[in-house]
């Protein structure tokens, strides 16, 4: 009522022009949205969702790679629920490893999940925009689920950390000012610079100085009993509110005498649907949620920054990180990169071993009890303005680096390219009957994503030994 009030006064004045009544509205609509959306909800329970943080160890483990841009933005694949695409290829020497025995210790945790001897197997993807777009991730999630059980759709970030976020099985939204963080600027809002360092296992942070919001909702007939929060404490920290619907189930307080990675376990209501986190008293910076089922299964975490390459993870803060890792406990880690290499004109065979050697010895160091696969990029195509669409001709020797590096550290690598059916396969995939890959011949359809997590996937069950 004042808001309009003050309006009612100041609009006949003889000066006011256009401008100043936007400017006036504008700011009238923010008080307004502060007052209305801030809110008290109905108090919590005596006993507030528990905060525990941990202290990893320290770590410099930076190596630099030459820039290069990013691939393309992808247009966002559509993820219609569709049931499982049998793969029409999928050539078996696709998926190789260094030894006999690599990947046992995960196939035998998937063994005593099934027999009922352990709670919870984690399948943890890091990559670009393939496992960003979360078709792949998600048609991999569903086949392992499908014969193991469903253990939740695991770590996402809530609110719209960028536009074309999504996952599969959760949907998201936010209310208010939000600011996503990575460590580069080309997708971030406003192209500012990030503060610091401190984006966390998923390569990004989410904050905000305002009363604002940001919520998650599990889609029909996938139900989230628990989770856990991922957040920063930090000095003069604000607070999180969890709450479902116009409850309030408890509140976390993010302030502390230093920067430092935090953690709540919130256990939600039977029949919980969309759970909101409600910002409020300071700067709240959170990294996101382990969305667990409560039941016995298995969890594939989709981490995918479009345009990121796998030197990146080398400028995430290690103490955040590592504390986080420790806290996901991931049984397979899995990085998938390799295509936003291609057009970095400056990257030599030894250049891009150096640094895939120093990302995965860091990987390996901070989930030392998992086991590890590389994907390497796909058969893809860019177009010359005089010879039309041709393979990149560094596209050979950066799967063979790939291949040499992982099974150096001990790690399994799929080899994505030729389970296209090897070099200039793409050009079928994209000329296909329904395509498989997009026009852009870089990006797969959502059909082409479900067909080769099912390769992967087929690839993956046959080493069960």
């Amino acid at each position: 009522m004042i808001m309009f009030m003050v309006y009612g006064i100041v609009i006949g004045h003889p000066r006011m022009t256009l401008k100043v009544h936007t400017q006036i509205w504008a700011s009238s609509a923010l008080a307004l949205f502060t007052l209305l959306g801030c809110r008290e909800p109905t108090p919590p329970p005596q006993h507030p969702p528990s905060v525990t943080a941990q202290q990893p160890q320290r770590e410099n483990p930076r190596t630099q790679v030459p820039a290069s841009r990013p691939a393309s933005r992808p247009a966002a694949a559509s993820q219609p629920a569709a049931q499982p695409v049998e793969p029409s290829s999928g050539v078996a020497s696709a998926l190789t490893l260094p030894k006999p025995d690599s990947l046992q210790r995960f196939f035998r945790r998937l063994e005593e999940l099934k027999q009922k001897k352990r709670k919870r197997v984690r399948i943890t993807v890091w990559g670009a925009s393939h496992i960003a777009g979360e078709a792949f991730t998600g048609q991999l999630r569903r086949r392992f689920q499908a014969e193991f059980g469903d253990g939740g759709p695991g770590f996402v970030i809530p609110g719209r950390p960028w536009r074309s976020y999504r996952h599969s099985s959760v949907s998201f939204g936010e209310q208010g000012r939000w600011r996503s963080e990575r460590i580069w600027t080309r997708y971030t809002r406003r192209h500012r610079e990030p503060r610091d360092d401190l984006f966390g296992l998923g390569g990004i942070s989410v904050h905000t100085r305002w009363c604002a919001s940001a919520w998650f909702k599990p889609r029909k007939r996938r139900p989230v009993a628990a989770f856990d929060l991922y957040y920063l404490k930090q000095p003069k920290g604000g607070r999180i509110d969890i709450e479902v619907g116009d409850k309030r189930l408890g509140r976390v307080s993010t302030a502390a005498r230093r920067k430092q990675p935090g953690f709540a376990h919130i256990e939600l209501p039977v029949g919980a649907s969309r759970v909101t986190l409600q910002a409020r008293g300071g700067e709240v910076r959170f990294y996101g949620v382990d969305l667990q089922s409560g039941k016995p299964g298995v969890v594939v975490d989709a981490l995918g920054i479009n345009g990121g390459r796998a030197d990146r993870i080398l400028e995430w803060n290690n103490k955040v990180m590592a504390a986080q890792v420790a806290r996901l406990a991931p049984d397979l880690i899995v990085l998938a990169y390799g295509s936003n290499s291609i057009s970095n004109e400056q990257l030599t065979p030894a250049l891009l071993a150096k640094a895939l050697h120093a990302v995965l010895g860091r990987m390996r160091r901070l989930a030392p009890d998992a086991d590890c696969l590389f994907i390497g990029p796909a058969d893809q195509a860019r177009k010359d303005e005089e010879k039309g669409w041709q393979v990149p001709a560094n596209l050979g020797w950066i799967i063979a680096t790939q291949r040499q590096v992982a099974h150096a550290r001990g790690c399994g690598y799929w080899d994505w390219q030729e389970a296209m059916g090897g070099a200039s396969s793409v050009f079928a995939a994209v000329g296909a009957d329904p395509p498989r890959v997009r026009k852009d011949h870089v990006h797969f359809t959502w059909r082409g994503y479900t067909l080769y997590a099912n390769a992967l996937h087929a690839a993956l069950m046959a080493l069960r030994k």
